[in-house]
């Protein structure tokens, strides 16, 4: 049974997931109240939120306790500090055994990634490296630019100034902008960066957007904010991503990503180290046109494609979840 506990237009993948649930409920516009009754009605065991603290979210409903076993997973990236939210679905590297104590949900970890995620059908074909026919290295982000700060603009400044070959693309549908543009070249150029070494784009067409990375031969993950969704584009593209771990769930989710697939070379424990892993991988073309060669592979073969796999580790644990719920109510009875 699913409960759809987030707001959503009917779109396509809305549609599909509608057409796999035994029973749809669109609870948008209904109170707290009339939800958890509903729940209760439908005796659900699990009731699992997707949203945390996002636009949208129904965390009011978990306090009222519709359901024995009630959970958080994948759509937020800290606890909820909601009574009634028992666990957080993480794994070993979004959630260290140190960080535990931030969150008032007890950690619950799955043995890989704590995502899995669906390559794109779609009949792009990575590109040659880049750097062979350009003759420098282009480095590339398509994030959000709310996590480009000005400390991740620092950063990439030490790292075009001591490539000053190196050219750097930004992609995101807010540089349709000019605004934004000229707010990031004015940052860029406090720091001593020629803006015109700095490329900015727009929104674009998925599949443009995915081919977008044939042009670019190393991923920035910005932090403490790390990429995620984007981070696995760029490497089903053959981009490899530099990443920086962080000190909290969103600064550990790139850590996460480039682990589960043994690429220990893209993780820095300091900027310092960012910039030599980028520096290093820069001045490797035939290492980093072998990894671009075989890196969609890689992925595709990796713990974050192994959707069957994911699913027995996910109904493995809300079975124990549910089994120690059982065993403890039926020891508070005896």
């Amino acid at each position: 049974v699913l409960q759809f506990n987030r707001p959503e237009r009917l779109n396509a993948l809305t549609a599909r997931l509608q057409k796999s649930a035994d029973h749809w409920h669109d609870i948008k516009g209904q109170s707290d109240q009339s939800v958890a009754e509903r729940i209760r009605q439908d005796g659900i065991d699990i009731l699992v939120d997707l949203s945390g603290h996002t636009q949208g979210h129904r965390l009011l409903v978990f306090p009222r306790r519709p359901a024995p076993v009630q959970l958080t997973w994948m759509g937020y990236f800290a606890t909820t500090g909601v009574d009634g939210v028992d666990y957080i679905i993480a794994d070993h590297f979004v959630i260290p055994p140190e960080e535990e104590r931030f969150y008032t949900e007890q950690v619950e970890r799955l043995p890989h990634g704590y995502l899995c995620f669906t390559p794109p059908d779609l009949p792009i074909a990575v590109g040659p490296l880049p750097a062979h026919s350009q003759g420098a290295i282009t480095f590339g982000c398509f994030n959000n630019p709310a996590k480009i700060t000005p400390d991740v603009i620092a950063c990439w400044s030490r790292l075009l100034l001591a490539l000053p070959d190196a050219r750097l693309h930004l992609k995101y549908k807010f540089f349709a902008e000019s605004d934004a543009v000229h707010y990031f070249q004015d940052a860029f150029a406090a720091h001593g960066i020629d803006t015109q070494r700095i490329r900015f784009a727009g929104q674009s067409p998925r599949s443009e957007y995915l081919d977008s990375y044939n042009g670019i031969d190393i991923a920035l993950d910005p932090f403490p904010f790390n990429g995620c969704t984007t981070s696995v584009e760029a490497l089903w593209m053959g981009v490899p991503v530099i990443t920086l771990s962080g000190d909290r769930f969103a600064g550990h989710m790139g850590e996460s990503i480039m682990k589960n697939l043994e690429l220990y070379e893209c993780v820095a424990d300091s900027q310092d180290d960012y910039l030599e892993k980028a520096i290093a991988l820069a001045a490797d073309l035939p290492h980093l046109a072998d990894l671009r060669s075989r890196l969609r592979d890689r992925l595709l073969n990796s713990p974050l494609c192994d959707a069957p796999t994911f699913t027995r580790d996910l109904e493995t644990l809300y079975r124990k979840l549910w089994m120690n719920w059982c065993q403890t109510h039926s020891t508070a009875g005896a």
